[in-house]
């Protein structure tokens, strides 16, 4: 999957039954009815009110192994771990790699944003002034390594598919699987590098290589090189 989305099943609402019921009934004595209705009432918004709080704790099990499960550990799936954190869950992140930031780690060495760090942050922390304006690799990916810090990581673990259940999703997982009531999907779009099948490229004698694969500009010293 390449896009960062967010799936889950409708929500149950708080029965307003007994409520109608006794509105709707008849007596002799109004000052009863009234306390009735005002006691119903009370139930129904007790009932949703607890709702919600086992809602918002997570205590609604319905099967369910996680409330909410992020697929990625990178800025975006980080990013949205804070958002559901701060609205009173504890999601946990499944990431493939065996550290956030993977794919930061991995690029090449001489890597830096080319936006600003004002306007690159992660929501609730701001990248550090020391890293400069235009953070290098390194401190980029320490930047969401400590951002990461208090999420519940569940580091080198695959996921290999996500499907519909009556009450939510399973995720199928290099070991077991995983069930959730919601599932964010936060892989990114670039997560498997792409190499055109070129006419020719078998009998080219020169050296083919993906942007992903480039590391560092010491290996193309002396040589004549496109980029495409």
């Amino acid at each position: 999957t390449r896009k960062n989305q967010m799936f889950g099943p409708p929500q149950p609402a708080a029965s307003t039954n007994a409520l109608s019921a006794v509105e709707s009934s008849s007596t002799s004595e109004p000052s009863a009815a009234a306390q009735n209705v005002a006691s119903a009432r009370a139930s129904a918004a007790s009932n949703e009110t607890a709702l919600i709080t086992l809602a918002m704790t997570g205590t609604i099990a319905r099967g369910m192994d996680e409330y909410v499960v992020i697929v990625g550990a990178g800025p975006a799936g980080l990013a949205a771990a804070w958002a559901i954190r701060r609205a009173g869950r504890d999601p946990l992140v499944v990431e493939q790699a065996d550290a956030v930031a993977a794919s930061w780690r991995g690029r090449h060495d001489h890597l830096r944003l080319n936006t600003h760090r004002a306007f690159s942050h992660q929501p609730g922390a701001r990248i550090p002034r020391r890293c400069g304006p235009y953070p290098a690799r390194d401190d980029y990916a320490a930047y969401l390594q400590g951002y990461s810090a208090g999420m519940r990581l569940r580091l080198g673990t695959r996921v290999h598919r996500i499907d519909r259940t009556d009450e939510g999703w399973v995720l199928t997982l290099d070991r077991g699987s995983l069930t959730a009531a919601h599932v964010v999907i936060a892989t990114g779009s670039d997560a498997e590098p792409v190499l055109p099948d070129w006419p020719g490229l078998a009998s080219f004698r020169g050296t083919v290589i993906h942007a992903g694969q480039f590391r560092n500009v010491a290996e193309m010293a002396g040589r004549d090189v496109l980029v495409v």
